[in-house]
C-alpha cells in the first residue's frame, strides 16, 4: 500500500473501524430487504476534513468491474468521475440512487456525457461479481461506454467507504442500511463536490461538473 494510501487510512480510522465491525456482524449473507429510506438517520455529513478536495490517488486497491477487468480507481483519470456505492439486491433506496444518477447523467450537456465516468462501487462484494454486475447494467440500460460497475474484497470495500464518509448498517435481516452519497472527481482523482443523502440538490455538482475541463 503506498504512503499516500496510509495517510488517507489514518485520516479514516475512525468510520474504518465502525464498517469493518458492522461487515462484521453482517457475515456474507445479505439479502435484499428493508432499506434506509431518503433522509433516515443513516444518512449524516460527510466527516470534516476527509474528503472535500482529496485526491483518492494514493487509494490503490484493486478491483474488478463488470467485463472482469481488474481496475483502480486511478484507471479513470482522465476523464471526471461521478462516483457512488450501491449493492444490486437492494430495494428501495439504491434505485432511487441510480434514478438520480441517471438524471445527473441526462442533465450533461452531451460533451460532458461523452467524457464523464460514472463508476459504482458495491457495497456487498460476496454476492455482486462481475458477471452480476454485468447482468444488473444491462437490465437498468447503463451503458458500457461511460459506466463501470466495480466489486472488490470485503477489506477494499470498507476501506473506500470509510475514506469516503458512506456509513454502512446491517440492520439485523441482512440488509445493508447506507449513506446513500454522490461524488463527483476531477481528470485526476480529486473530488470536486459532493451529493450528501438522497434528495440532494444536482445543481451545484452538474455546476462543478461544468467547470471542468
Amino acid at each position: 500500500m503506498s504512503r499516500g494510501a496510509v495517510i488517507l487510512l489514518r485520516r479514516a480510522a475512525p468510520a474504518l473501524l465502525l464498517v469493518i465491525a458492522l461487515g462484521a456482524a453482517a457475515g456474507c449473507s445479505r439479502p435484499a430487504a428493508k432499506h434506509a429510506a431518503a433522509g433516515g438517520t443513516d444518512t449524516a455529513p460527510l466527516p470534516a476534513g476527509l474528503v472535500a478536495g482529496e485526491s483518492l490517488d494514493a487509494f490503490d486497491s484493486t478491483f474488478t468491474d463488470q467485463s472482469g477487468h481488474a481496475v483502480t480507481l486511478a484507471s479513470y483519470n482522465g476523464r471526471p468521475v461521478v462516483l457512488a456505492m450501491i449493492y444490486t439486491r437492494c430495494t428501495s433506496a439504491c434505485p432511487l440512487l441510480l434514478a438520480s444518477l441517471r438524471s445527473l447523467e441526462a442533465r450533461l450537456t452531451p460533451a460532458q456525457r461523452a467524457d464523464t465516468w460514472f463508476v459504482l462501487v458495491t457495497l456487498d462484494p460476496s454476492h455482486d461479481g462481475p458477471d452480476t454486475l454485468r447482468a444488473f447494467a444491462r437490465s437498468r440500460g447503463l451503458d458500457p461506454a461511460r459506466w463501470r460497475l466495480l466489486t472488490g474484497s470485503r477489506e477494499a470495500t470498507a476501506v473506500l467507504a470509510a475514506i469516503l464518509g458512506v456509513k454502512v448498517r446491517d440492520d439485523g435481516n441482512g440488509a445493508l442500511a447506507h449513506s446513500s452519497n454522490v461524488y463527483l472527481l476531477d481528470g485526476s482523482g480529486v473530488i470536486r463536490h459532493a451529493l450528501v443523502g438522497l434528495g440532494a440538490d444536482p445543481a451545484e455538482l452538474l455546476a462543478a461538473r461544468a467547470a471542468l475541463p
